[in-house]
């Protein structure tokens, strides 16, 4: 058993998305067969900022794979 993760960060806020998935699952992803029936539920979580963002502050985001 493998963890898929997919997170995001801007001035905005945050989110973390993960699924659980199989080594057999994950093989058949990355070979780029027809994913439509593969057996993922995401789970995940946001952070969001409480004040007003600003919109003069210049956008910075981190995408981890």
């Amino acid at each position: 058993m493998v963890i898929l993760q997919e997170s995001f960060t801007s001035h905005v806020g945050s989110y973390v998305i993960y699924a659980p998935i199989d080594r057999k699952t994950m093989n058949v992803a990355l070979r780029g067969d027809d994913s439509k029936d593969l057996p993922i539920l995401p789970y995940g979580f946001v952070v969001c900022s409480k004040s007003q963002p600003n919109i003069n502050a210049t956008f910075e985001a981190s995408n981890n794979i």
